[in-house]
Parts: structure tokens; sequence; C-alpha cells
């Protein structure tokens, strides 16, 4: 790490990590760049930089907005008063320079899978002005707090959602994403991604977004997916986990990384598709060590084998655990099809994005502390807009 010597900051290069499942090593991956410009050695690496690539550059200098815009939200009485605001601007924008010119100041920040360098703000402040508008629907100390939080998530399909809404609101700067899948044209019903993302490995694609609403985010990527053998490693490293979302489609894992996760002390959230809506799950096994996963329904059976268990069997299992009257018709007569007139188990963007806010919502819950009990929710657009069930 390296600290300016102007801020008091700390810059923390080597952020985007990938999980090396064969080694169990967390490898250094593709990441954005920084110059920090008001250091003299960075504003050379940064001539150097942009004199080898110019071709492939292109400049957004934001950073002069961003300071007005900053200045706006530190002075909001000043908001209908343009030729005051004008006169305060002129004033912080000579405080935030100190003299030097606007292009040595922020942070110039390359990414390498778009060719696009930015010009913003220095980490505190750019966290300052990016969060500016979640005030006072979210606390100061609430925001710290699920800034801080050290967030994990298990599968990006549905859990993408998850991730970049996390990331959008400014929690789990710190997070740890998995899954060994790449994207596909068939996922972007549901997966807000492009088509220049088909064949990319469906972590990339999801760390590329996060850094691109927050550059100074610190992911660790898991691109093999996990296992068994990884799950201790996805949980723990390089630090233990505050919060797991639990997306995967493996039922032997989901059972797994429960286990370790109870074990841990670590709070599960989770959310299955239903049509249009979702069955959310909440296992508080930080405040209840004692609460069975699953919410206990697996407690009868015998999961010392599962990773041998196939078939019926399983099936069986699956049934146990997802209760067959949560779920809208349409979906139960749907995976009856599966694998004769449906190549996969549909699933939809409306219940993906629900999912996706019902389990940032939870996440933020913890977090900061709010009140979010264990148990299941079932949310229906069915039940809730009264159209009657499909």
């Amino acid at each position: 790490m390296a600290e300016s010597p102007h801020l008091g900051i700390l810059f923390v290069f080597n952020r985007n990590m990938l999980y090396n499942a064969q080694s169990q090593e967390i490898m250094h991956m593709e990441r954005p760049r920084f110059f920090s410009v008001r250091e003299d050695e960075h504003i050379g690496q940064l001539r150097q930089f942009i004199s080898s690539n110019s071709a492939q550059v292109r400049f957004f200098d934001v950073l002069e907005e961003s300071v007005r815009e900053l200045c706006a939200t530190r002075h909001p009485q000043l908001r209908d008063d343009k030729e005051t605001f004008e006169q305060v601007f002129s004033f912080f924008l000579k405080e935030y320079t100190g003299g030097r010119p606007v292009s040595l100041c922020g942070v110039w920040i390359y990414y390498p899978w778009s060719g696009h360098m930015v010009h913003v703000l220095e980490p505190d402040m750019f966290e300052e002005l990016r969060t500016a508008r979640n005030k006072n629907l979210i606390t100061p100390e609430e925001q710290r707090a699920f800034h801080d939080t050290r967030i994990a998530v298990a599968g990006l399909s549905v859990g993408s959602h998850a991730a970049l809404t996390i990331a959008m609101q400014g929690g789990g700067a710190r997070m740890s994403i998995a899954d060994h899948d790449t994207l596909s044209l068939s996922n972007m019903n549901r997966v807000r991604s492009g088509i220049q993302s088909i064949g990319l490995n469906k972590c990339e694609a999801v760390a590329r977004q996060i850094y691109e609403m927050n550059p100074f985010a610190d992911i660790h990527q898991f691109q093999n997916g996990l296992s068994t053998d990884t799950i201790d490693a996805f949980l723990t490293a390089p630090e233990r986990i505050d919060i797991l979302v639990e997306e995967m489609d493996d039922i032997r894992l989901k059972i797994r990384i429960r286990e370790k996760a109870k074990a841990l002390g670590i709070p599960v959230i989770s959310a299955a598709d239903s049509g249009d809506g979702i069955i959310l799950d909440v296992e508080r096994f930080d405040i209840d060590p004692s609460l069975s996963i699953m919410r206990g329904r697996v407690d009868h059976l015998d999961l010392s084998n599962i990773e041998t268990v196939t078939g019926a069997e399983l099936a069986a299992i699956i049934t146990e655990i997802i209760d067959p009257e949560d779920v809208v018709p349409r979906m139960r007569a749907s995976v009856a099809e599966v694998g004769q007139t449906l190549y996969s188990w549909p699933q939809l963007a409306t219940a993906a994005h629900v999912a996706g806010s019902a389990l940032a919502y939870a996440a933020r819950m913890l977090a900061t502390g709010g009140p979010l009990k264990s148990g299941r929710t079932v949310i229906s657009f069915e039940d809730i807009l009264s159209f009657g069930s499909l």
C-alpha cells in the first residue's frame, strides 16, 4: 500500500484478485491502473503510459465537474443561489487544488478492458460524492458500516444483481465473488451485460461493472467457482467475510457452504426465482449458532455422503428444501419439462432484479444492525398486485 502524503489516503494497488483452485492461492488479475498525480512519481508514470498507449486510450476528465458537485452537496443552502454558489465554488476549487493545475490533482484511472482513462476524485471524496444521494435514507454511520462490511457472493446469475446493487449503494467495498461459468446469450434475459461480454467469465464481468462504479473497490475473484475444497478459502481468505450471499445452483454446495458458514457464525442470505417473484431466505448464524441450516428441512437427512447422491434421491432432497407451495404454478410445471421440452429451468429479469434488491436490502440490514430475522419471505407480484396466479 502507498499512502498519499497530501490527503492521508491509502491506495491499495493490488485490488483485483483471482483464487486459483488448483494451487489454492489468490492471484492478481486484470484491474484498473491508478495514477495519483499529486505524487511526482505517478506523474512521470502517467506520461510514460500515455506515450506508450496513446492509440488505445480514450480520456474522460470528470474531475472538475465532480469537484463542483461535491461543493454543491456540501453547501445545499446555495442550491437556488447560483451567484453565491459560483463564488463559493471558486474558493472551494482553489482550496482543493492547492494551486496545482486541475489535471495534476485527483486520480487518473485506466481501465484496460475498455481503454478508458478517467480522471476522478481521491477515494474519500469520491465515496462521499458517490453516496451523497443516499442520505438520509442511509445515515452516514450506516453508510460507513455498509462500506466496510466484507461480503461474499457465490453464484453470479441472480447473484450478479445482488453484487451490483450492493456496490451501487456503496456497500461491500471488499467483496469476494465466485462463479465458474461464462456469459452466454441466453443468460442475457436476466443478467445485466452486453453481447460484447459473451464468453467472459461471470466473475470478470461483474468485477468490471463494479470497478466502473467504484474503481477503489477491493474485489477477490474465484473464477473456477467453488468446491468442497475451496469453500473455506472463499469464506476466510484473505480475511473472514461478514455476510454470505448464496446463489449457487449445486444443491450439494449450497448445503456444504451453509455448514461452514454456520460453524464460522456468518449469516447467509439467498433468493430463489418463482416466476416474476422470489423466495428470500435469511439464516442468522451470527446471532443463533444453534440455528438449523435450510430452515431445518434437511435435519432428518444423512448429509455425510451428499456429494455422491444423484438422480431421484437428489431430487427428493431438493423438494425437501424448496417448498412447492411457495413456487408459482408455471414454474412448477416448467421444472418438470427440463430435459424434455426445456433446456433449463426458466428465469426472468423481473425476478432477478427483485432478488438483487431484496438481497442488497438484507445485506445492508445485517451490516448496519437493522431489524432482520431468520426465516423465509415470499415476494409475489401476483399476490401484491392481485393479478391472480400464473
